[in-house]
């Protein structure tokens, strides 16, 4: 199946973080077929939180939607994500959309 995910990054080297989450997606079977150039975006809701490094991805895996959301969550909680403030600065946020 494919699917269309969102990164993003605003605490600690940004650009790095979106790489790692990339590599370990793909260590993780998933496939990258197309990836954005890699953006800076202003934080909602919170403008005094660090600017977001934002990419969007195009993958393809044999996971389900669900296994697929349980993967990224895993890759998060990996790479140090805490669970907490929505919307609050974060090492990685990787959404399905």
């Amino acid at each position: 199946m494919r699917y269309f995910l969102s990164l993003g990054s605003n605490l600690g080297d940004k650009e790095k973080n979106l790489i790692l989450a990339l590599f370990s997606l793909e260590k993780e079977g998933v496939e990258i077929l197309k990836m954005s150039s890699i953006y800076e975006t202003q934080p909602v809701d919170f403008p005094s939180q660090p600017w977001f490094y934002n990419q969007l991805v195009e993958v393809r895996t044999k996971a389900i939607p669900e296994a697929l959301l349980d993967l990224v969550k895993k890759i998060e909680q990996k790479m140090g994500r805490k669970c907490g403030q929505k919307k609050g600065p974060r090492i990685i946020d990787i959404d399905i959309i």
